[in-house]
């Protein structure tokens, strides 16, 4: 009898406070990421979704060259890299599998969680 005492508090506070400061805690989205694009195929559909990736989500994305995408996310310059390969639009019409690359920096978990956070310039 004594141990269902001993559980009370803990429900009470998962079900009172407990959901209050979750609800109030940090995003779990995330916000003004650094996003870099390698865009292999250079075509109209590639194009079209290195614009649909914006703001608020993510900053404007920088197009990088192939051989720079994996020092970019070594040095911390950008959150996420997508990396779209060769013909992906022929590929697309033909009814192909496309595999996307998606690089992401993960060593810092709350820019990987809410973006990269910038200075503006002096």
């Amino acid at each position: 009898m004594l141990h269902d005492w001993l559980l009370l508090p803990p429900v009470i506070y998962a079900f009172g406070p407990g959901i209050y400061l979750q609800a109030q805690s940090a995003a779990d989205q995330v916000n003004n990421a650094a996003l870099a694009f390698v865009d292999n195929d250079r075509s109209p559909a590639s194009r079209a979704m290195a614009q649909a990736l914006d703001g608020p989500c993510f900053q404007p994305p920088d197009l990088i060259a192939p051989g720079r995408a994996a020092q970019a996310v070594y040095d911390g310059a950008h959150t996420f890299i997508v990396d779209i390969p060769r013909h992906m639009a022929a590929d697309l019409r033909a009814g192909k599998d496309v595999g996307i690359l998606l690089r992401v920096d993960a060593t810092d978990v709350m820019q990987a969680t809410f973006g990269r956070i910038t200075s503006a310039p002096s």
